[in-house]
């Protein structure tokens, strides 16, 4: 079942992370893609991270996705985008910082039948 997802995290966010977004990782092919952007003044430092757990909870175990960790600043006018390739459970992305007052947005689309 295709998955399309869009959350937001606003500027008091900052050092939390957006709900865990669970995939279907049985999907023939598992193609997964992702973007986040700000709207609003300012921008924001942020990662994505994946888990392999059936379900997400607070012992989870979450990894940085290879491309989008540590400190990478997006804002309205230079948004990031990515992909995951192979099987994982669940995505999130995770706002460390924020300067000024966007509101950070995580979309996630997911193919699959």
């Amino acid at each position: 079942m295709p998955i399309h997802a869009h959350q937001t995290l606003g500027a008091s966010a900052a050092a939390s992370a957006s709900p865990a977004i669970k995939l279907n990782q049985y999907g023939v092919p598992f193609n997964v893609g992702f973007g986040i952007y700000t709207a609003g003044a300012g921008d924001a430092t942020v990662h994505v991270e994946h888990c392999f757990d059936l379900e997400a909870t607070a012992a989870t175990v979450w990894f940085d996705h290879v491309d989008v960790s540590g400190a990478v600043t997006v804002s309205a006018s230079s948004p990031i985008d990515g992909n995951y390739a192979y099987p994982v459970t669940h995505v999130r992305m995770e706002l460390t910082a924020v300067s000024g007052t966007p509101t950070t947005h995580f979309i996630v689309l997911q193919t699959g039948v």
